[in-house]
């Protein structure tokens, strides 16, 4: 066991697997699951020898109810031995819709059932829980065996979560590399360019475009009571889109990103142009831009330019959120 923890840093389901593959085989049990406790709710993360309908059944999240294993782990107990499930279902936590408890029973045939808690310190993270479908008790080495499965699995979980902090410290600390090399890199030009913005321009662009994954990215800049677009990352790419681009002035409205954008002197964010009823510009949509995000140029106060990001997709988090705002880091 300890050889598949070092082996999967990280991935606890093999870990979870082999864990009752060898605790089922070691102590006789023909059923077995492995859950974690969220709140008050339950479910399965590893199982072995169970029918597809409790297969199913216990990979979604169920309620903890009174008399159940799960409860008495929630209360503090460590280890639960039940010698024969068909005497419990036969009390009231069965006859008023323990659906779990019935579950086992009836469609897993469970008779004699071990469970030992995962806990770290007082917090109860989930059980090791097996089953034979007769009556025939476990062991004292079998349920020492198994605590012993439950201290690997907690190792296996803390050392899972500590790889998920350090790759995040590793992460968090690549980002704030790839910033301070592209804010140098931009110093850089414009110490090199004091006559002429055009390349500290072409520069943002591109680095903007690249460290927040954007298909595209452009500047306007004010000129008297419109703005024109002064740079883009896509000026060869698509020189007749950027030709337009060119030769269209914006005035400060929702009709346009950078429009919204000088109009509302705050960073803008539309998750998708095509369900926007405000955005009206046809070429901007046959271009394939979908996410879009403007971030004003200000000065005291007065937006004199917008930086103008767009992805050619609509990119949604679990949630149904757009990815944009939040995980898109925006540096001024």
């Amino acid at each position: 066991m300890l050889e598949v923890i070092n082996s999967s840093p990280g991935d606890l389901a093999p870990v979870f697997d082999a864990m009752l593959d060898k605790a089922m085989d070691l102590c006789g049990a023909s059923l077995g699951f492995l859950t974690r406790i969220e709140g008050e709710n339950f479910n399965a993360v590893a199982l072995r020898g169970a029918p597809p309908a409790l297969a199913e059944f216990m990979r979604q999240s169920q309620h903890i109810m009174p008399g159940q294993a799960h409860h008495r782990v929630m209360q503090g107990a460590d280890v639960i031995h039940i010698e024969d499930i068909e005497d419990i279902t036969a009390e009231d936590v069965y006859r008023s819709g323990d659906r779990a408890r019935r579950a086992l029973a009836d469609i897993g045939g469970a008779r004699t059932g071990l469970c030992v808690a995962l806990r770290k310190e007082s917090t109860p993270l989930g059980a090791i829980i097996v089953y034979r479908q007769e009556v025939r008790p476990f062991t004292d080495k079998q349920i020492s065996l198994l605590q012993n499965f439950a201290a690997q699995a907690l190792i296996a979980m803390e050392n899972a979560r500590l790889l998920g902090e350090l790759r995040g410290r590793t992460a968090d600390l690549q980002e704030a590399l790839e910033y301070q090399t592209a804010t140098s890199d931009v110093l850089n030009v414009i110490s090199r360019s004091t006559a002429n913005v055009q390349p500290v321009l072409d520069t943002v662009v591109e680095t903007a475009a690249r460290l927040c994954d954007a298909d595209t990215a452009n500047i306007t800049i004010r000129e008297g009571e419109v703005y024109r677009y002064a740079s883009s990352s896509y000026s060869a790419s698509e020189p007749e889109f950027w030709a337009i681009q060119r030769q269209r002035t914006v005035v400060p409205g929702r009709e346009t990103l950078a429009g919204r954008v000088a109009l509302e002197g705050r960073v803008v964010h539309v998750a998708d142009i095509r369900a926007d009823p405000d955005f009206a510009v046809p070429e901007t949509v046959a271009a394939g831009r979908r996410t879009v995000l403007g971030v004003p140029l200000l000065r005291a106060g007065a937006v004199i330019g917008t930086i103008n990001l767009a992805r050619n997709r609509v990119e949604r988090s679990p949630s149904g959120r757009s990815s944009w705002c939040g995980p898109l880091p925006i540096r001024r």
